[in-house]
């Protein structure tokens, strides 16, 4: 959420554009990773209603791997 508030203070001082970082990887990788680390289940999260526990830390040490 503070990166929404972020963006709109810039844009109330007239700033127009906002570059970013941003990751781009494969989803199943990141997925295997997940659930190598026992953060995701091998059965269907939809029918188990279990929600993914995971630190934003966590998460993007998945993705950068």
């Amino acid at each position: 959420m503070a990166t929404v508030r972020q963006l709109q203070h810039h844009a109330a001082q007239g700033i127009e554009l906002v570059l970013v970082p941003a990751l781009r990887f494969a989803e199943e990788p990141f997925l295997d990773i997940l659930r190598a680390w026992g953060h995701l289940a091998d059965e269907d999260r939809v029918n188990t209603g279990t929600a993914l526990t995971i630190s934003g830390a966590e998460l993007v040490r998945a993705g950068i791997q």
